[in-house]
């Protein structure tokens, strides 16, 4: 047993343990057990960490303090770890120091939810099993938080800090407790990335990845197991800077109640007589009219922002032909009905 800086440690088949300036304490280890860091104190790994040794027995707790001041667990250039799961993982903030991609084996609660980055020194992370919607003033658990560009459903529980100032791309996973199924509908292509700036919820530009992220090891690479509604990863399409956002969760675009329908008569239409277009949208949202020609040609475009309604025009029926009549809602799905006009 080894006590250091407030914290005390239990290290099993260490080669190297010295002391260093500040309040920085380097060890070369397989196994951990027992590790409690506290604020202000880092704990600076520079060789490997198996979360469970050659004879399978798991190490004790390894945990970080994650209110007020910050306790760091740092994985140091050349290092690495292997064996994280839902049995055995680091409950608080993990640092990494080099620039390399890298997955935070991190949790909370008995829940293993790591987070990746493809790469970014001094990036740090720690995981919340708590209702990301308690971190905005005015939304609670289950209901949407409205952002400048859509309505947003956040996961029940869970949301990483993460914090950097590289930009980087982002993966986020999820288990069956996440219940992205009833999150996203059953659709998990639904499933969108948000980050808490400036107290709202923003959707950041991501993919469900095909593969879900290998969550056993640091390295940056697929399962070789599809991700699904019970478990899976997301990665952002886009870097970003950690920093600027105070918090990341899952989510999904609320859907709103009800079908995009709409009728175009009369059809077919006598030439130079008005078209009626007849609308109705979900609740709360709004959309635009397009006619194109058979080639593909942009003839009219109306914006509307009632949730019913009849548009007239007269613009397209002077030429016979058919015609593509579109309507694409908030949520960017489009719908589309053939028009025929013919000769008077």
């Amino acid at each position: 047993m080894l006590k250091a800086k407030g914290f005390i440690i239990n290290l099993v088949l260490v080669t190297v343990c010295t002391f260093v300036t500040g309040q920085i304490l380097h060890a070369q280890l397989h196994t951990l057990s027992n590790l409690h860091v506290s604020g202000n104190t880092s704990f600076t790994i520079p060789g490997s960490l198996n979360f469970a040794n050659a004879n399978g027995a798991l190490p004790g707790s390894i945990s970080t303090a994650k209110a007020g001041a910050k306790g760091f667990i740092n994985f140091a250039e050349g290092s690495d770890w292997t064996g994280a799961s839902d049995a055995q993982f680091i409950n608080g903030y993990v640092k990494v120091l080099h620039d390399n991609p890298f997955v935070f084996p991190i949790g909370s609660d008995n829940k293993y939810r790591p987070i990746a980055i493809s790469g970014g020194a001094n990036t740090s992370a720690a995981y919340f099993d708590k209702s990301p919607a308690k971190l905005v003033g005015k939304t609670t658990a289950g209901k949407s938080t409205s952002t400048a560009s859509a309505d947003l459903q956040l996961v029940e529980k869970g949301y990483w800090n993460l914090s950097g100032k590289q930009a980087t791309a982002i993966t986020l996973t999820w288990d069956k407790e996440a219940a992205i199924g009833t999150l996203t509908e059953g659709e998990v292509s639904n499933l969108r990335v948000l980050g808490l700036r400036k107290g709202k919820w923003e959707v950041i530009p991501a993919t469900v990845d095909k593969q879900t992220l290998n969550a056993a090891t640091h390295q940056l690479t697929a399962s070789g197991q599809s991700s699904n509604l019970v478990s899976g990863s997301i990665s952002t399409t886009t870097e970003v800077i950690p920093s600027e956002y105070k918090y990341f969760t899952l989510g999904a675009v609320r859907t709103a109640v009800g079908e995009t329908t709409f009728s175009v008569y009369p059809n077919p239409s006598l030439a130079r007589l008005p078209l009626n277009i007849a609308y109705e949208l979900p609740e709360a949202t709004k959309g635009t009219v397009r006619v194109y020609s058979a080639l593909g040609s942009l003839l009219v475009e109306r914006s509307i922002s009632d949730t019913q309604g009849v548009i007239t025009l007269s613009e397209i029926t002077t030429v016979p032909g058919s015609y593509n009549v579109t309507i694409t809602d908030q949520t960017g799905k489009t719908f589309s009905q053939q028009l025929i006009v013919v000769a008077e």
